[in-house]
């Protein structure tokens, strides 16, 4: 039997319509700790997986959490953030009874997050670049098709970026992609992401394009190196959630 199937086997039936749900939907910060079936936690998230996402990338991961550990290290990191924003939130609102109840029950499912049964997680899959995109199709090809006339670059594009990152003692690199390289007309693009050492990643990207002209029948092959460039640049690192050390 196909997991949705078995999603939906002894469940009830959510049919309620649609503009109902929309306009009776409110937050509720106060929950029941009866355990939730894990059918039913699957069923949700397959339907929430019905919502679209940007470009159709479908780049969302979903992470439930029910060990109570994990829920109450959870429920510390919500709660120092919390703090912040909820003294923030006191302040501005202070003379805005309404606001000031929806904060006290935000607080309350802040000092109890430990007791919701189950927490989903969403998250989006990989870790971004820390770079500003070069977007070169966009910036330098200037659109595709076919051109009746040389292209020029009269200006070089040159740039050199290293970053150092520290990663949290929990989280583990995944299989680091091998370094990225490029060429057209004397030009480069290098991509490496390395880690020096345990907790470390490095990454450097560099680019050096020489001024340079491109009859117009090899303007696709400049196209080409611009979505290469663009397409490693959308690239993402994946990352793992280690276990404690014991007694932490």
């Amino acid at each position: 039997m196909a997991q949705t199937d078995q999603a939906r086997a002894g469940l009830p039936a959510l049919t309620m319509p649609l503009e109902e749900a929309i306009e009776t939907q409110r937050s509720i910060r106060r929950l029941k700790p009866d355990p939730v079936d894990d059918d039913l936690v699957i069923r949700l998230i397959e339907l929430a997986l019905k919502a679209p996402t940007g470009g159709n990338r479908q780049n969302w991961e979903f992470v439930v959490v029910k060990d109570p550990a994990v829920k109450r290290r959870l429920g510390r990191l919500n709660l120092a953030a919390w703090r912040i924003y909820g003294r923030i939130g006191r302040a501005t609102a202070r003379d805005q009874p309404a606001m000031l109840r929806i904060l006290d029950a935000v607080d309350w499912q802040a000092q109890h997050f430990a007791a919701t049964p189950v927490v989903v997680v969403a998250c989006l899959r990989g870790f971004r670049l820390p770079f500003p995109p070069l977007n070169l199709k966009g910036a330098l090809a200037g659109g595709s098709g076919l051109r009746k006339l040389p292209y020029f670059l009269d200006q070089p594009q040159v740039q050199s970026s290293v970053v150092k990152m520290k990663l949290a003692p929990e989280l583990q690199a995944l299989g680091l992609p091998a370094g990225h390289v490029a060429e057209l007309h004397g030009g480069r693009y290098e991509l490496d992401i390395t880690q020096p050492e345990p907790g470390t990643l490095q990454i450097r990207r560099a680019i050096a394009l020489p001024p340079f002209a491109i009859p117009a029948d090899q303007y696709a092959d400049f196209e080409a190196f611009c979505a290469k460039v663009d397409e490693v640049e959308r690239g993402q690192l994946r990352f793992a959630l280690q276990a404690p050390p014991a007694g932490s």
